[in-house]
């Protein structure tokens, strides 16, 4: 570094004029004034400046904490006669800078916020908060002007903030179905698994329906049975440690690491395998870790001819109305039966009973009162009792729905004011499976303002295609959570792109599980929010098709990351959301699929408010089945049949819908499929 020694300059020069007038407000300043990196980064600060005329010389120190930083250099010289040259680490953590103009009459004049040049550094500290500071030591502070006066300057420092990094690791347990007396194993899923060091979690399951009888298929090193305990019936803890401490352990997304095995000795039910809270996961050179579990479950299928009693899950909107079946399984040679039905009367008023079938049954047979229904019913045929088919539903429950938004309205089987009691034609009293519903309140309206929508568009096996996630009423957004799912067996997830939000890029789209992406965004104006224009696309999804001759569904979810929407008042917004669909080798325009094996007529009539009717006409005899979804992807009924050549009328009642809105009715008759939109109104 040339070292330059201002007040001898003077005194050869401009001795009469030391004890002049100062330049007011001449100001150095480090910009940005305070800035925020993570370990291992690499960043360079201005040097700006103020009030910068008719300088002739300067020299000053600049300072930095050494066990933060590690200065690597200086560079973006924007002042006359300044170089590298000029600037030197002269200490541990200490940066001498010593400058003369290249015009010795007139000195140099830069224009006010000038960077003149820039400093750079590595940031070596896992975290905390660091200085870059002028300083008069070990070079003092000596800047002149041409006229031989020395100028005091403002020195404005800055700070560097370093922030831990923060390390997302996923584990999720897989859902089987099994029945009584098997014995089942749930694969334990990782995603974001890097450069692990150890792990530690509980899990709980119910005793009641399974018992735990140890792990296998272990796919993580180091890990094998002595890692999996189940010190008490119900837990089972976890404790793996890497075998390499430096490094840590890292496994691909996706991977099963162990399976955990029961056997299933209930009889029917689900039986939830979930992890407690309290998971402890170390990471190498990473401190702050997010912690994201998805439970495991087993649903039990009834093995066992007990009749079984339904009532269903379904989601409504403040102020719709609903309809909940009553269905029965396994409902063969009954003579009589009594039961009640309970419900929450602050979230739901009970408007009336439709829907009657069952031999026998009439008004006032579910008689009501507050809060309950009750069934007291006896068979009109004494002989052979009575026998209906699997999925019957024997009469429907009807409510407004009066609760807050966000509550869950139970409806449940009771024994309250009628005991349960069914007895069968040989005069025993069965002992029925009672499978309770409930009633999800979603914000009021029968609509929100915010809507995030994927589109339906046609592709062929081989294609890669981009679906754009767009939206309305996007006003003043703080904050986004939320899951997109997809059918891995059709679609093979690429990557995503055309980002079109502020602070949302590929980092905010992670996927913990095949199948199964999460969308997690912050605004960068926690104070106003974002906002954005209606039809705004914020970003694509690509995917390849792997699939043929099939209907790929890409819907929102709350699975795995729950569906969490805050704006600037720090209200939690419930969004409507609108699936999309990849028809895979499939023409669906209207009257696309006339001249194949069926004729997809229009539904009729549509709009319904009561009843509407599915209508199709086939070429041939064959398997046909049909389904209604939500536009969110809830599979809402599910039939299928075997039909005759000819032409055929389905109908399609208010029942099935949860809500006045607009569905998918999904057509499929061979290898040939069809889909059409029902609008339903109340």
């Amino acid at each position: 570094m040339r070292r330059f020694f201002t007040a001898t300059l003077l005194s050869l020069f401009f001795l009469p004029g030391l004890i002049g007038g100062l330049y007011a407000q001449l100001t150095f300043s480090i910009d940005p004034a305070m800035s925020t990196y993570e370990q291992g980064d690499a960043f360079c600060l201005n040097v700006e400046v103020q009030n910068f005329t008719d300088l002739l010389s300067m020299q000053y120190s600049i300072n930095y904490d050494a066990a933060f930083l590690t200065y690597t250099g200086s560079q973006g010289f924007n002042l006359p006669g300044l170089s590298a040259n000029d600037i030197a680490m002269i200490g541990v953590g200490n940066i001498g800078i010593s400058w003369l103009s290249p015009d010795l009459s007139n000195g140099t004049t830069v224009a006010d916020g000038t960077d003149i040049f820039q400093i750079c550094f590595e940031v070596t500290a896992l975290e905390g908060v660091t200085d870059v500071e002028f300083s008069g030591s070990p070079l003092a502070v000596e800047i002149a002007d041409v006229n031989g006066n020395l100028v005091t300057p403002v020195l404005e420092n800055g700070s560097v903030a370093i922030e831990a990094e923060t390390a997302n690791v996923a584990f999720g347990l897989s859902n089987i179905t099994a029945s009584q007396g098997d014995q089942v194993c749930l694969d334990l899923f990782v995603g974001g698994f890097t450069d692990i060091l150890s792990l530690t979690f509980g899990l709980e399951y119910d005793t009641t329906l399974l018992v735990y009888t140890g792990s296998q298929a272990y796919n993580l090193p180091n890990l094998d049975a002595g890692g999996i305990t189940n010190p008490n019936a119900g837990k089972i803890l976890f404790s793996w440690v890497s075998d390499d401490q430096v490094n840590g352990t890292t496994v691909a997304d996706g991977v099963s690491i162990v399976q955990l095995c029961f056997d299933v000795t209930g009889a029917s039910g689900v039986a939830n395998v979930a992890f407690s809270e309290g998971a402890d996961v170390e990471v190498a050179n990473v401190s702050n870790v997010m912690v994201m579990t998805t439970d495991g479950s087993v649903s039990i299928e009834q093995s066992v001819s007990d009749p079984v009693f339904i009532l269903p899950d379904t989601a409504v909107y403040q102020g719709d109305s609903v309809c909940l079946d009553v269905t029965v399984l396994n409902f063969t040679g009954i003579l009589s039966m009594q039961f009640s039905i309970n419900y929450d009367t602050t979230l739901l008023s009970f408007t009336g009973v439709q829907g009657i079938n069952l031999p026998g049954i009439m008004p006032p047979d579910p008689a009501v009162g507050d809060g309950y229904i009750s069934v007291a019913w006896i068979s009109p045929d004494l002989a052979n009792g009575t026998t209906l088919a699997d999925s019957t539903s024997i009469f429907q429950i009807c409510f407004d729905v009066i609760g807050p938004a966000g509550s869950v309205a139970d409806v449940f089987f009771s024994d309250d004011p009628v005991d349960v009691e069914l007895v069968n034609l040989n005069g025993n009293v069965a002992d029925p499976v009672l499978e309770d519903g409930s009633v999800t309140i979603l914000g009021g309206g029968g609509s929100t303002d915010l809507v995030f929508s994927l589109p339906s568009v046609s592709a062929n096996p081989g294609d890669t295609i981009c679906l754009a996630v767009s939206t309305q009423g996007f006003e003043g957004i703080v904050s986004t959570q939320y899951s997109i799912n997809y059918d891995t067996t059709l679609l093979d997830y690429v990557n995503s792109q055309a980002y079109n939000l502020p602070n949302f890029s590929e980092s905010n789209i992670g996927e913990p599980f095949p199948g199964q992406l999460t969308i997690s965004w912050i605004t960068d104006d926690v104070v106003n929010g974002t906002t954005v224009s209606d039809s705004t696309d914020i970003f694509e999804l690509c995917f390849e098709v792997i699939g043929s001759n099939d209907t790929a569904v890409v819907s929102f979810s709350d699975t795995p990351a729950m569906v969490e929407i805050s704006d600037a008042n720090g209200d939690l917004i419930v969004p409507t959301f609108v699936m999309g669909m990849v028809y895979i080798s499939i023409d669906v325009g209207v009257n696309a699929l006339e001249n194949a094996a069926f004729d997809f007529l229009p539904l009729a009539p549509n709009p319904a408010s009561a009843l509407s009717y599915l209508r199709f006409e086939l070429q041939e005899e064959m398997d046909v089945q049909w389904r209604i979804l939500s536009l969110d992807g809830r599979v809402l009924m599910q039939e299928a049949s075997h039909l005759p050549k000819g032409k055929h009328e389905i109908p399609l009642n208010r029942s099935l819908f949860p809500s006045a809105g607009t569905y998918v009715v999904e057509l499929t008759a061979g290898d040939y499929y069809g889909t059409r939109l029902l609008l339903f109104t109340r």
